[in-house]
């Protein structure tokens, strides 16, 4: 079996967006980190050949096993996508869905008729879209935060029940996220003039929990808790799991609604959530992220399974019995800090 496992920011990525990796500090720093523990999960299954992408920009890669393809150009990341998801059975894709990122590249490996190996192009268009996202989960009755979506140039409106959180509609990693205290406070708030989202403020624990998806359903993987930045921007710091068990009954519980609401999908997709501070209240979604998600990194170290070959049994519909020890494990999003010791073998 073949596995295309492509990463923007390593694989040529920025070329599109006319700079160099380093210019993406914290996308180069996450996705190396991704990409290498990817690598070494898949490496352990039997009967894998991988291959990936590497930016001519970048240093050599360490990957033992791997096929490396170099890329010069935005054409020739575009060129080598396309040509080894075709040849591959099976493509990951790991990308922002900031401007289109992971959007348009999951397009291509569809439109040069590749498997990927996570959601779906028409599923990543939805979930890319914050607003939309939110709007899709109300829908199938999942607890989400009251807002509305703001148009580039619009002012927060004053009715609007304050505190709230402000967001741009395709972020990722808690890139542009304010906490906003009143329309009139938002102004020196804000650095992004895009279309946004502007939502309900909710106090709780942030947390989120990782699915397995494929033909037979969904397996949950551990909840973790999120640690985010005290300085109102949010910002993604990475986090620890496993959660207290009152939390943790509380995030699956939200995660069974989300993954009862979604189509049928194959691969990883992640599920931002805040946990309310009573007990008696569920919480709410605020995102879905439909790709591999940093957490990846504090769950493999946890998990007793090589979570690569789990995802590869979903996606081909074999039964997935997946176990998690229970020492503390926390995880910056580029790199493992504490509970290393768990890590799949």
């Amino acid at each position: 079996m073949r596995v295309l496992l492509y990463e923007f920011a390593c694989g040529g990525g920025t070329f599109s967006w006319g700079c160099a990796p380093g210019d993406c500090p914290t996308f180069l720093s996450e996705g190396s980190s991704m990409l290498r523990s990817l690598a070494r999960d898949f490496s352990q299954v039997p009967g894998i050949g991988l291959v990936t992408l590497r930016d001519s920009r970048l240093p050599a890669f360490d990957l033992p096993g791997c096929e490396i393809v170099s890329v010069c150009d935005a054409a020739g990341e575009r060129d080598a996508l396309e040509r080894h998801s075709r040849r591959a059975d099976w493509t990951i894709v790991v990308a922002p869905e900031s401007q289109g990122a992971l959007l348009d590249r999951c397009r291509w490996v569809e439109a040069s008729r590749g498997r990927l190996l996570g959601p779906s192009a028409e599923f990543v268009a939805l979930a890319s879209n914050k607003h939309a996202t939110v709007e899709f989960l109300a829908a199938a009755g999942v607890p989400v935060p009251f807002g509305i979506c703001l148009e580039a140039g619009v002012s927060l409106p004053r009715d609007f029940p304050y505190p709230a959180v402000v967001k741009p509609l395709d972020g990722a990693g808690s890139q542009g996220i304010r906490l906003v205290d009143s329309a009139d406070s938002a102004a020196t708030e804000m650095s992004s003039d895009g279309p946004r989202r502007l939502e309900q403020y909710h106090a709780g624990v942030p947390a989120s929990v990782a699915l397995l998806l494929g033909p037979s359903g969904a397996a949950m993987l551990e909840p973790c808790s999120q640690t985010l930045s005290a300085d109102r921007r949010f910002e993604y710091q990475g986090g620890r799991l496993p959660l207290p068990l009152s939390l943790a009954n509380r995030a699956r519980r939200l995660a069974g609604q989300v993954a009862d609401a979604l189509p049928p999908l194959v691969g990883y997709l992640g599920i931002d959530m805040v946990l309310a501070l009573e007990a008696e209240e569920p919480g709410i979604v605020v995102e879905i992220n439909p790709r591999m998600t940093t957490s990846y990194l504090g769950l493999r170290a946890l998990c007793r399974n090589n979570l690569a070959q789990a995802m590869l049994d979903m996606a081909e519909g074999l039964p997935v019995a997946l176990s998690f020890g229970q020492e503390q494990v926390e995880f910056a999003p580029d790199r493992l800090l504490a509970g290393a010791g768990a890590a799949p073998r």
